[in-house]
């Protein structure tokens, strides 16, 4: 009977730690540069209190006023008192503002103003379905109201 061969060393745990170490180094330098680049994107925000509601209120007035002059939307989005009483229109409005990087001085191959050219038009499709819809709940609660008495 033979017997079984020695027990072979541990293998030497450095080269491994090495690489880690290599892969480590370049997972940082690739979350520096993305964060340079998403620091490009986030623009500058006018300064409002937080806890300010109006100050936000007339800020996203005033953008989508602006949105809509520049971009001919009256037909789409409508006066203020029309969007700002429709509460899934208002918060895609909001979240469009915040999205904005028509402002950016974006790299050239950047897709971001595509982007959010894109999401303008998904917003715009559906904000005849949110007026439509309100309209709809008006009369409703309208017709609600007169039976009721």
């Amino acid at each position: 009977m033979t017997s079984p061969p020695p027990n072979p060393s541990p293998p030497d745990p450095w080269p491994a730690i090495d690489e880690l170490a290599t892969m480590l180094n370049d997972l940082a330098g690739q979350v520096l540069a993305h964060t340079k680049q998403l620091g490009q994107l986030n623009p500058a925000q006018p300064d409002v209190q937080a806890g300010n509601t109006a100050a936000h209120a007339q800020d996203l007035r005033a953008w989508v006023e602006a949105l809509v002059d520049e971009y001919g939307l009256h037909a789409q989005i409508g006066p203020p008192d029309r969007w700002e009483n429709i509460p899934p229109l208002r918060a895609e409005l909001l979240g469009l503002k915040i999205a904005d990087v028509r402002q950016l001085k974006l790299q050239q191959g950047s897709f971001e103003l595509v982007y959010w050219h894109d999401t303008l038009a998904r917003i715009l499709d559906r904000a005849s379905q949110h007026a439509d819809r309100w309209q709809q709940d008006q009369q409703n609660q309208q017709l609600l109201g007169v039976a009721a008495r």
